[in-house]
């Protein structure tokens, strides 16, 4: 996610703002694009948003969802009326610090963090460790934060795309999902690698 329609100018930043992009409150907007209401807005991301996007879709399987927040996952959640400072103590306690975001290389950072938040935790530290040659626990340790640096961005975009195929696969009822999930992935690739770009 990002600007609308292309991504974010780099020629301005110096490498050390570049990385600043990478820290939880910034790549959370990101992600959120995808999961709540939004309207253009003149600033580094090209929107605001307006709401946390409220649905009920029958063929979701997370079932009510607010802020990308799920019922299924958080029962005991008013999800309607959640807030967006709720979600986002959520999303640092049980996404960003649980699978250790702030450990894994720039260049994969926020692709990584989507996944988890789209397709889950275990799938995406399953994946980085497959694409790592390490051992598949699920836990995200030493090794596979070192077998990271040398993964990238396209590779595990690639990763994500074959699982969402797999879904539809077996699934054919997610596949009123798929077009949704596709602009997802080749947007945030697109902006996971610009920017990682170094400035010159």
């Amino acid at each position: 996610m990002g600007i609308i329609g292309g991504g974010l100018l780099l020629s301005s930043f110096t490498m050390k703002s570049v990385n600043k992009n990478f820290g939880f409150d910034k790549l959370l907007i990101r992600v959120l694009k995808w999961e709540a209401k939004w309207k253009e807005a003149d600033n580094e991301f090209g929107f605001v948003f307006v709401d946390g996007g409220y649905s009920n879709h029958p063929n979701d399987k997370g079932g009510e969802t607010s802020w990308g927040v799920t019922k299924k996952y958080y029962p005991q959640l008013d999800i309607k009326n959640l807030t967006f400072e709720q979600a986002k103590v959520i999303y640092l306690n049980d996404y960003w610090k649980r699978f250790r975001c702030e450990l894994l290389p720039t260049h994969l950072r926020y692709i990584f963090f989507d996944c988890i938040v789209n397709q889950g935790g275990n799938f995406a530290t399953k994946l980085l460790q497959k694409l790592g040659n390490t051992k598949q626990d699920g836990i995200i340790g030493p090794l596979t934060i070192a077998a990271s640096k040398k993964i990238t961005a396209k590779e595990f975009a690639y990763g994500r795309i074959e699982r969402y195929l797999n879904i539809i696969e077996n699934d054919p009822t997610q596949a009123v999902f798929k077009e949704g999930w596709m602009n997802r992935i080749y947007n945030v690739l697109e902006i996971q690698q610009q920017l990682s770009k170094p400035i010159a």
